[in-house]
């Protein structure tokens, strides 16, 4: 074990190393985001938030990191220039929604392709994506959200294109448990 980062004082919820190596980041439930150097995790940042810190992810590259929390907000994080912006995505109707379901629509996953300087966050079953081209300017362009036309009659059912190991272990199921309709 190279170290034990102990500084937390609730779940930790999600990691991420920067692309160099140089700095890792851990979010927990308390809303607290820590940024240790690796060469010495002694030497870190804490920074607050309002909800559960539920995804992270590095701009690869950059000294920038991007926060995704329960509340549907994503944080950008600068270590450069302590610039920190915020974005909302809390779908409609959100602050009437049951504090279930309110859970189910938190920011569960952040993603980022370096060709276009696209992120996609999936909040909820909808996944958003938007380019950070100008992030610098404290702005951002949505360019899709893609959602279920209908979340409530899903049905779970064989892709149309399924990999080799999903077609066999969809036979061995089908084989083993009995199927009651879903």
């Amino acid at each position: 074990m190279t170290a034990s980062l102990t500084e937390h004082e609730d779940t930790v919820n999600c990691l991420t190393f920067s692309d160099d190596g140089r700095y890792l980041a851990c979010g927990d439930d308390s809303g607290v985001v820590l940024v240790c150097e690796t060469q010495d995790p002694s030497q870190f940042d804490r920074y607050h938030f309002t909800d559960s810190v539920t995804s992270l992810l590095w701009i690869p590259g950059t000294k920038s990191l991007h926060a995704g929390l329960a509340n549907c907000e994503v944080h950008y994080l600068s270590l450069e220039d302590e610039r920190a912006y915020r974005m909302d995505f809390r779908p409609v109707g959100y602050e009437e929604m049951s504090p279930a379901l309110q859970e189910l629509n938190q920011i569960n996953c952040l993603a980022f392709d370096p060709v276009h300087s696209w992120i996609a966050i999936g909040v909820g079953v909808t996944t958003i994506v938007i380019s950070i081209r100008d992030f610098t300017k404290n702005k951002y362009t949505e360019l899709c959200a893609i959602t279920p036309s209908s979340t409530n009659n899903r049905q779970f059912a064989q892709p149309s294109k399924a990999l080799a190991a999903e077609r066999e272990y969809g036979a061995l199921e089908s084989e083993i448990l009995p199927r009651s309709g879903v």
